[in-house]
């Protein structure tokens, strides 16, 4: 299943010939990652969402800007991994005091 950011963004791109607005999808970190391909790109930048849920239930989404989540289906690339794995290990640590 698509994230709800991954559905904002795909109906955001595929607006042809229409004045494209900005669109607030949610509150949010954005992390800037060296790109290693050769399409001309430095970095992608990679952002955590964070949505509350009407159930109160709290959601983690993340967004890159490389073709790998792009394409897809689990909504994950190399970046996207890394920082869930750095978030991870930094709220285990914080926990453990």
């Amino acid at each position: 299943m698509k994230s709800k950011a991954r559905r904002i963004a795909e109906k955001w791109v595929k607006q042809d010939k229409v004045k494209r607005e900005p669109r607030f999808v949610s509150e949010g970190f954005v992390f800037m990652y060296p790109a290693k391909g050769t399409d001309g790109v430095d970095h992608y930048p990679v952002i955590w969402l964070t949505r509350r849920l009407p159930s109160g239930r709290v959601v983690h989404e993340f967004m890159c800007g490389c073709r790998g989540w792009w394409y897809s289906e689990k909504d994950e690339c190399t970046h996207v991994k890394h920082l869930r794995k750095q978030i991870e290990t930094n709220m285990e640590k914080a926990v453990a005091g």
